[in-house]
């Protein structure tokens, strides 16, 4: 399987999901090779490039608030931390790479596909009351310990999902790029493993892993000659309402009279 295939055949996908699902499965399924050396070497190049010389149209933040910065028609945002650098990445932008915007699409199909889900699946939400939103995020970690603390996801009472999964896309090689660990995973028998480091994988492999299962990112040693450990994964944000800041700029003058109009009805109303 890799990128070129647009339907997985029912037996193949019988097995892979027997291995992300099943107690006796590791909790984790890779597809090596899923993008050719031409896409591999184009998107680590970019990302590489980009990430030493940032484009414009960026927003800097240190921090991403999600209830004010995560919104339908958000910008992307550029993630500085001591770590490294952390790209955020929305479908309703226009990409900077043709490349990677579409790989990422067809992650986010596949992964679909494996979770018996629509293709389309988070790709187009309504509004931001809520919703999910499937993004791309390029992440390239330099340096840290404890990088992303331990944690599970989809396993709440307000959001539970056993069947969640996440996307992994590898850009750079163990012991060529980066050193030390990288991406722990706890396995469905509760045994950790370095996902990036353990199994065997390499740049332009895909791994996906159940989200529900303890994971972490520490312990990554770069020199500045070297590349770090780089990856995208494919987070569902969750959106809000756009901040009035965003909203109220982008009504016109006939728009803004009417919706403060609305707004001073509705406190009168209460």
């Amino acid at each position: 399987m890799n990128y070129s295939d647009l339907i997985i055949p029912a037996n193949d996908l019988i097995q892979i999901r027997k291995k992300l699902y099943h107690s006796e499965g590791p909790g984790y399924y890779v597809f090596q090779d899923f993008i050719d050396p031409a896409f591999t070497s184009h998107i680590i190049s970019f990302w590489s490039q980009e990430l030493k010389s940032p484009a414009k149209g960026w927003k800097k933040v240190k921090k991403i608030n999600k209830d004010k910065d995560l919104y339908m028609g958000c910008p992307n945002y550029l993630k500085e931390e001591v770590h490294g650098l952390t790209y955020f990445n929305y479908l309703w932008n226009e990409p900077l790479d043709e490349v990677t915007y579409a790989v990422s699409w067809k992650i986010m199909e596949l992964r679909n596909q494996v979770m018996s889900r629509n293709f389309y699946l988070r790709v187009f939400p309504t509004n931001g009351n809520g919703n999910r939103s499937n993004s791309f995020r390029v992440v390239l970690t330099k340096n840290g310990e404890e990088i992303v603390k331990p944690h599970k996801d989809w396993t709440g009472e307000k959001f539970f999902d056993p069947a969640a999964l996440q996307a992994t896309l590898i850009l750079s090689d163990h012991d060529t790029d980066y050193s030390g660990e990288g991406l722990m995973f706890k396995k469905n028998n509760n045994e950790e493993i370095c996902l990036n480091r353990d199994i065997g994988v390499k740049k332009g492999d895909l791994i996906l892993w159940k989200y529900t299962n303890e994971h972490c990112v520490r312990n990554v040693n770069s020199s500045p000659n070297q590349l770090g450990f780089v990856r995208i994964l494919f987070p569902p944000e969750q959106l809000f309402e756009v901040p009035d800041s965003v909203l109220l700029k982008k009504l016109s003058a006939k728009s803004l009279t009417r919706e403060l109009a609305r707004r001073a009805k509705r406190k009168v109303i209460k």
